[in-house]
């Protein structure tokens, strides 16, 4: 059975962004507004992006805000 990367076209503009991607860094940034608990059970990497979104909850919790400003 092929592997997604085989199946895939890598000159298509999205499976170009998608290597060029940050990942990490994306997830890093976006944990300010959610925890995904799936991944934080699943992963180690997943558990301290998850501690760091639950201390930013707190903080912006300390200074009167919500989970997500709407």
């Amino acid at each position: 059975m092929k592997g997604l990367a085989e199946m895939l076209n890598p000159q298509e503009p999205m499976y170009k962004l998608a290597n060029e991607t940050d990942w990490d860094d994306l997830a890093k940034e976006f944990s300010k507004y959610y925890v995904d608990l799936c991944a934080a059970v699943s992963s180690d990497k997943a558990d301290g992006i998850a501690a760091a979104a639950q201390a930013a909850l707190r903080h912006r919790r300390r200074q009167g805000g919500g989970a997500v400003d709407t």
